[in-house]
């Protein structure tokens, strides 16, 4: 029992407490989140070196974009969470079935994209990180709406999904050729609008394009250093 007067300050007090307790329930999960993610990433690059390398590529375009994008913190990371897990479905796919480079149409279903539901499943049972295992399960939909696994289009597909969608196919084509960032956009142009969302293509060229003329400059004045 507590006096009538001493009522706030006891409120106050265990709210405090609460907080605290809720503190370190919180931050003792994303750790266990953390060290689970960790593992899974030790797994995928001892099955399959190329893909953990793909996604290590991807995870670095998503952590820029985020930025340039001007994401809220929380947003940054589940995309940044949503980049480093695309592919961790591919854990429980037969290599002969990995090997295989078909690619996917309405028409033309390929098993290997089964590694979506796979990947969304096993992320989904991980606290706090259903939209990342959203974003994995839909990042092969298309913006036309003629994708895997639900057939969403536009605005339907989640953000996180319509980026991946994006980097991912752009750091393929970035390996494909060597002309450079905006040779590999120009690559993927065509399916602006179908396979892509045509604002986030436009952003992430104009990060793009940014980062050319930034370094441009640097170098420009680099040389002009030098020379005096």
């Amino acid at each position: 029992p507590v006096p009538v007067t001493d009522l706030p300050d006891a409120v106050e007090k265990a709210i405090e407490r609460k907080r605290i307790e809720q503190t370190r329930f919180t931050k003792t999960l994303n750790e266990q989140i953390e060290d689970s993610i960790n593992m899974l990433m030790c797994a995928m690059e001892a099955k399959n070196a190329l893909i953990a390398k793909h996604t290590r590529q991807v995870v670095a375009f998503a952590e820029e974009f985020a930025g340039w994008l001007k994401l809220s913190p929380e947003s940054q990371l589940h995309l940044s969470l949503s980049a480093k897990l695309h592919e961790i479905g591919k854990l429980g796919m037969p290599d002969k079935v990995l090997h295989r480079a078909e690619k996917m149409t309405a028409l033309n279903y390929d098993p290997i994209y089964d590694y979506c539901i796979i990947g969304s499943n096993i992320i989904g049972e991980m606290d706090g990180l259903q939209d990342v295992a959203e974003a994995i399960r839909h990042q092969r939909e298309r913006y036309d709406g003629g994708g895997f696994p639900g057939s969403l289009k536009k605005d339907e597909i989640p953000l996180y999904s319509r980026i991946i969608s994006l980097l991912d196919a752009f750091t393929d084509a970035l390996q494909g050729q060597t002309m450079g960032a905006l040779a590999a956009l120009n690559d993927l142009r065509s399916e602006c609008g179908q396979i892509f969302d045509p604002t986030i293509f436009q952003q992430f060229e104009a990060m793009q394009i940014y980062k050319l003329s930034a370094e441009s400059v640097s170098s420009d004045m680099s040389s002009t250093s030098n020379t005096i």
